[in-house]
């Protein structure tokens, strides 16, 4: 390996192999880096992309990570589509880096490869808060990458550079326009600000709706209208249901900034510009979402939806085989309005959300109180959802057997769930514990028994 020795400048270079590192804007990831166990040579460098400039990126450190991802897996025996992720934490180093290990390809053939992504240590917290969206999009990335090295091995990491600079832009606005952590629920339509009680933006009936539909699709909300304040006033309200993770993986609508849908975010601001909404809003996009999604219009005071989870669920997979076929073959799916993914109109609002509405607006209005109250309101629906994962685990004795349709009916009535509305949302609450719940329990024979009682409304993208 050959050093240029002019390493710790903060614009250091550095030589991998006779690679020269590309670059990416990252304030999150100091360094990208794709690496392959060779059996006669050990770990190969195959790309290196330099981000920021927090840690020193050289020789020593790219050898490290590259030795401590793929010596450890030389025996790896699993299925040839396993991507395992790891995470290295060396404090005295002042370094962390999280891995996927996958079944790459090389000249040799099939061959054991890790995609690194190198931060300071300084940053540990922030992407703790950020680990399940970044696990998500990676493995994404890592099948995209299996298939563009099966289409043309010489070309991969040039198309896959593409994508690594896309997820990192993704992360960099998390950081620009991001949420905080902790809510104030001031600024709130909870709260006693002038935009909380102007009537003209927000009535009770649109906000049950709101806060029903974004609690059935797992807190993925986008949340459009022509007015910054009136859609990030929406954003912050809804956000108060959500973990200070979720939160995390959630942003503001910018003026500033066009931000188009990123698939596994949760909260998402669009300012709505008729020339490019339909631009910024993929379809795509919407059915690779690891959930449903929910459509807010602050402006038309319309909540709308995508089909219920297991029926996503379902599409998600399907959906997902075929572009990574039309992805090998050197063809892309055909991308169409994204309205046509969702309902015309929001459906019944739960009843739950109702009873909490009404008590909170009738305690007093005081920040402390009022925060306590939708506290009680997760735990509650946390606590329901814990004892519906316990009832379907006995009765379908441990995920062995499918719950009949009569079997889901009994389960509402032992629970008190009292309408299909609650069931939803709180088998929502259940899928982010136990991902897979509501495939599970409403599979396609509850899709067709549905369709076969209401054939009017058939999806439109099925």
């Amino acid at each position: 390996m050959a050093n240029d020795g002019r390493m710790g400048s903060g614009e250091s270079e550095f030589h991998i192999n006779n690679l020269r590192p590309g670059r990416i804007k990252s304030s999150l990831f100091t360094a990208i880096m794709l690496a392959y166990w060779d059996n006669v040579m050990g770990p190969m460098i195959t790309k290196v992309w330099k981000g920021n400039d927090k840690v020193e990126i050289n020789e020593e450190i790219i050898n490290y990570v590259s030795n401590h991802t793929l010596s450890g897996e030389l025996c790896r025996q699993t299925e040839k589509n396993t991507i395992d992720p790891k995470l290295y934490v060396l404090s005295d180093l002042g370094y962390i880096f999280f891995a996927v290990i996958f079944n790459g390809h090389s000249k040799m053939g099939q061959t054991i490869t890790s995609l690194s992504f190198i931060m300071a240590y300084t940053d540990l917290e922030k992407y703790l808060l950020l680990q399940d969206f970044i696990n998500k999009q990676v493995k994404l990335a890592v099948l995209k990458y299996r298939i563009l090295q099966r289409k043309d091995l010489g070309n991969a990491v040039k198309v896959f550079s593409s994508y690594m600079k896309s997820f990192a832009k993704t992360i960099d606005s998390l950081e620009h326009s991001n949420i905080p952590e902790n809510i104030c629920i001031n600024n709130t339509v909870f709260g006693e600000s002038e935009e909380a009680n102007d009537s003209l933006l927000l009535d009770s009936k649109f906000l049950m709706k709101s806060i029903t539909s974004h609690l059935q699709t797992c807190g993925c909300t986008i949340v459009i209208g022509r007015h910054p304040y009136k859609i990030n006033l929406m954003i912050d309200t809804l956000a108060l249901f959500l973990s200070p993770g979720e939160r995390c993986c959630s942003r503001y609508a910018n003026v500033e900034k066009k931000y188009v849908f990123n698939m596994d975010l949760y909260l998402q601001g669009i300012i709505d510009e008729p020339e490019s909404v339909y631009m910024v809003i993929s379809s795509k996009n919407i059915l690779l979402n690891t959930f449903s999604v929910s459509l807010i219009n602050v402006d038309e005071k319309t909540v709308q939806q995508t089909s219920p989870l297991n029926e996503h669920g379902i599409m998600r997979k399907d959906f997902l085989k075929s572009e990574l076929g039309m992805l090998l073959h050197g063809s892309e799916a055909p991308i169409y309005p994204y309205h046509q993914l969702f309902t015309a109109e929001f459906g019944d609002i739960s009843i739950m959300v109702q009873q909490f509405i009404t008590e909170l607006f009738a305690i007093p209005n005081k920040c402390s109180i009022r925060r306590k109250h939708v506290e009680n309101f997760k735990l509650l629906l946390k606590h329901k959802s814990q004892t519906l994962l316990s009832y379907v685990e006995e009765k379908s004795d441990m995920g062995k057997e499918a719950l009949s349709i009569h079997q889901i009916r009994q389960l509402k009535q032992d629970l008190s769930i009292h309408s299909d509305s609650d069931f939803r949302m709180i088998l929502a609450a259940a899928e982010k514990i136990h991902p897979g719940i509501a495939v599970f329990m409403e599979g396609d024979d509850y899709i067709k028994e549905r369709e076969i009682q209401a054939p009017s409304a058939s999806l439109l993208w099925r």
